[in-house]
């Protein structure tokens, strides 16, 4: 196996959880007697230039650590922000939204840590950005995740 640090992390984050992200909003949508859409597009490595689709989630690799060097390993922490961008002219509709999107993630990150090969830890602060565009009222939740493993030379 060789070195794939941040960008293996951010592939394999992002494989499995457009996979199982579907079946995630049929479950949160029985859970809350909500309709939330479908995530249309997700963005990997970085947040996109222009305005995003909405519902879309961004990957964005942030950085890596470093925590031990064995002799055959290195292990590391791979640190990657999960942003959520939904958009709706309701405020408390939007809000809802973001938060069960958010709840979601969490939830299939946690389950799939042996799917993914990585362990993962929540360890920043969940944050809901300001209104991004005024129409059409788009707004961004950020979920930081690190995704940690040792991985052989």
């Amino acid at each position: 196996m060789t070195l794939t640090l941040l960008e293996g992390a951010v592939d394999a984050l992002h494989t499995y959880l457009a996979a199982a992200m579907a079946a995630k909003v049929i479950s949160l949508n029985t859970r809350y007697s909500d309709t939330l859409p479908n995530i249309k597009t997700w963005y990997k490595g970085n947040t996109p230039i222009s305005s995003p689709e909405f519902p879309s989630v961004a990957l964005v690799g942030t950085g890596w650590t470093p925590k031990r060097q064995m002799a055959a390993a290195l292990h590391v922490e791979n640190e990657i922000s999960l942003i959520v961008f939904y958009g709706h002219n309701d405020l408390e509709v939007r809000f809802d939204r973001l938060c069960r999107y958010a709840i979601g993630l969490i939830e299939l990150c946690a389950a799939g840590e042996a799917t993914l090969g990585y362990t993962v830890h929540f360890r920043g602060r969940v944050a809901v950005t300001d209104v991004l565009e005024a129409q059409p009222y788009l707004q961004g939740i950020t979920i930081p995740v690190i995704l940690d493993k040792a991985e052989n030379f």
